[in-house]
């Protein structure tokens, strides 16, 4: 009888010591900086090719001349890790499959 406790223990210290290895991995994925997600409504329109985002870093105004990353036609953006830690003023444009862009639509945004 007490062979059976001393292996039930056993397994028992094994299970828990299986689930505090799980808790710490599942912590260390917690503790990762949340990514900045960005979504926004695109066009009803047909004729369109692709969505752009222009940034820059705070203070400096965004523009057509801006740095930009091409979406494709995905209506949003994960900005951790291509943008660094810092306030940007973000534009979306759509662009037409002529090429022409529309206004431009900005909102600023903490990188955290």
């Amino acid at each position: 009888m007490n062979k059976k406790k001393s292996n039930g223990s056993f397994i028992i210290g094994i299970l828990i010591t299986v689930l505090l290895v799980i808790s710490l991995i599942a912590a260390v994925v917690f503790i990762s900086p949340n990514p900045t997600y960005l979504n926004f409504e695109g066009s009803e329109s047909k004729d369109i090719s692709n969505y752009k985002m222009y940034y820059e870093k705070v203070p400096n105004p965004v523009t057509y001349d801006s740095k930009s990353y091409d979406l494709g036609l995905i209506k949003g953006i994960n900005l951790s890790g291509k943008l660094p830690v810092g306030k940007y003023n973000i534009g979306i444009v759509t662009v037409d499959k002529s090429g022409n862009e529309s206004n431009m639509e900005i909102l600023t945004i903490d990188i955290l």
